[in-house]
């Protein structure tokens, strides 16, 4: 019996239908982590997640089976690009334990491996496709939270004035809907996560199903943002009639759960008809020359030309595919390349998975010795260890709140409740957290519109401690002005995180010091302990130059108090 040189085996190895397979199984651990996660969170992605999986998959089959036979392969260098930047992003990931960079390259590793089926057959829409997977990413918390909270406050308005002429008296309070003799919640009235989610992707899908141009998929996902809002408005305003008419609560129950479907169901149809709507108004425009007398001559006019190029823009293929090379030649030169390619990717997946399981090891070995400080650990601060003696301040209580553990708002609270000016100004401590809390995001999920947030360092006289500043309204005109800075349990001032809207952002997470073991630094109990001291302080009217600066010292001064004690323990 002849030899198979060795070359044909690893040829016949890396060939099978199972690596692949076993390309995405590498990536399966760490994506199923951040889907539970997200899940924990109770986040609209995780709802809708099976439904644009499902469509993704169920339309990839449907244009498989009918798909002819390709006679272009994907340029090697892209195939290469995709798979090696979604390693890169799974490296990143596991380093900095940061799972969304983890969802980022496994949709990569999806696109690179869909590139290599290309070879065989041609399948129609294979971008739209692959970008429907986009919308399985969440956005960053506070562009999430900005885009919102703004049609949260904007479909309230509208929905507002609806009810003001159908002549049904109510009262838009922060989260709350107030009727004559009941408070319903707008969160269970209208979810603007699910509401937007919801009819973003319904637009979405309605265009790669009917493989739409990219400026028609661009005009009809941007009107399902406005159905986004029509969905909501139609929710409270049906909630109010039904409640006022016959006093019926659709906020919860059977008839709550029809009640919104019915609504999404009309909503839908209402994308189905924007879309219809838009393949009339994005037909191409017929370019007549213009005679221009005095000239004698025929002139082009630019916008027609304009319109029907924007209209029937689409990615060259070329750019991304190439005509394959049947010669004895290509085909020797495409079977070598291919070979090399497979085998570099088990050599980087060997090392991804190694990365993993040392990260693994590490985190077993010293997770013990690294986790936050235990609740008998952790310090408290009752009402006599803090003193507000500034002039014109009075305090009017004093409570400690305890919530459920893993609560965004901590598991503990010290608050005070100070008069200063007429004002009623609220300072809490809050604890005990992991990393940086984002009280712009908890403030958000209950009504208030972020309109400014950035990092002061003016507080401090020595500008060692930073401190976020924060803006917020609610639908009912109410301003809030907010502070907060956090501290570990050794009284260590904690860098602020900047707003997410901001590239700094990322460059702050990325910091060395963030990496997990054996990578970063190893950390403390008291290190991985924060307490959050925030000031809040709610008005009709905008506060004055004058009493920014006296409620901005006697924050300095309580949050000074606050990390003098935790200074103090450290010394003891």
């Amino acid at each position: 019996m002849s030899e198979v040189p060795i070359s044909d085996r690893l040829r016949r190895i890396f060939s099978t239908a199972w690596f692949p397979a076993l390309v995405l199984l590498a990536f399966v651990p760490i994506v199923w982590r951040h889907f539970l996660g997200l899940k924990a969170t109770f986040s609209y992605i995780w709802t809708f997640a099976p439904f644009v999986l499902g469509a993704v998959v169920l339309m990839f089959v449907v244009r498989w089976r009918r798909a002819e036979a390709s006679d272009c392969v994907a340029r090697p260098w892209l195939i290469g690009f995709t798979f090696g930047l979604a390693c890169l992003l799974v490296a990143v990931a596991e380093v900095y334990k940061i799972l969304w960079f983890a969802h980022v390259g496994w949709i990569f590793v999806l696109g690179a491996g869909a590139l290599s089926l290309s070879a065989k057959r041609q399948v129609p829409g294979f971008l739209g496709l692959w970008m429907l997977l986009l919308l399985l990413l969440r956005l960053p918390p506070q562009v999430d939270l900005l885009i919102v909270n703004f049609q949260h406050h904007a479909s309230t308005q509208v929905a507002s004035r609806i009810l003001d002429f159908l002549g049904y008296f109510h009262v838009v309070k922060e989260s709350v809907l107030e009727l004559p003799g009941a408070e319903l919640p707008l969160d269970g009235i209208c979810n603007g996560q699910y509401a937007l989610m919801a009819m973003v992707t319904a637009s979405a899908m309605v265009c790669v199903w009917r493989q739409r141009k990219a400026f028609h998929t661009l005009l009809v996902m941007l009107s399902g943002l406005l159905w986004g809002g029509v969905l909501n408005v139609l929710s409270v305003v049906v909630t109010t009639v039904a409640y006022m008419r016959f006093e019926a609560n659709l906020t919860e129950g059977i008839a709550g759960s029809i009640t919104a479907v019915l609504i999404f169901v009309v909503c839908a149809l209402g994308v189905y008809s924007t879309d219809a709507l838009f393949s009339v108004l994005t037909q191409k425009v017929p370019n007549v020359p213009t005679v221009r007398m005095w000239r004698r001559r025929h002139v082009t006019n630019p916008l027609p030309v304009f319109w029907n190029w924007l209209t029937s823009f689409s990615i060259p293929g070329h750019w991304f595919f190439k005509t394959r090379d049947d010669s004895e030649v290509g085909r020797a030169r495409r079977a070598r390349r291919s070979m090399i390619f497979r085998v570099g990717f088990a050599f980087v997946l060997v090392g991804l998975v190694a990365l993993q399981m040392v990260v693994a090891f590490y985190a077993r070995k010293v997770g013990a010795h690294t986790r936050m400080a235990s609740e008998e650990e952790l310090m408290r601060f009752p009402q006599e260890v803090v003193s507000f003696e500034r002039p014109g301040w009075e305090v009017l209580a004093y409570k400690r709140n305890e919530r459920p553990m893993g609560s965004v708002w901590g598991r503990w609270s010290d608050v005070w409740t100070l008069k200063y000016n007429r004002r009623t100004i609220v300072m809490a401590v809050d604890y005990a957290f992991s990393n940086w809390h984002d009280v712009n995001r908890c403030y958000g999920n209950i009504g208030w519109l972020l309109t400014e947030n950035k990092v002061i360092s003016e507080l401090s006289s020595t500008g060692d401690w930073k401190a976020s500043q924060s803006r917020m309204v609610v639908p009912s005109g109410e301003n809030a002005y907010i502070l907060c800075s956090h501290c570990d349990q050794s009284g260590i001032p904690v860098e602020p995180r900047p707003d997410a809207t901001n590239l700094m952002a990322v460059i702050y997470r990325l910091e060395p010091r963030r990496m997990v073991m054996p990578f970063g630094p190893e950390l403390s109990k008291d290190e991985r302990t924060f307490y959050q001291t925030q000031m809040m302080v709610r008005s009709r009217d905008q506060l004055s130059p004058e009493e920014e600066l006296e409620i901005q010292a006697m924050y300095d001064q309580f949050r000074m108090q606050v990390r003098a004690r935790l200074q103090a323990r450290r010394g003891s």
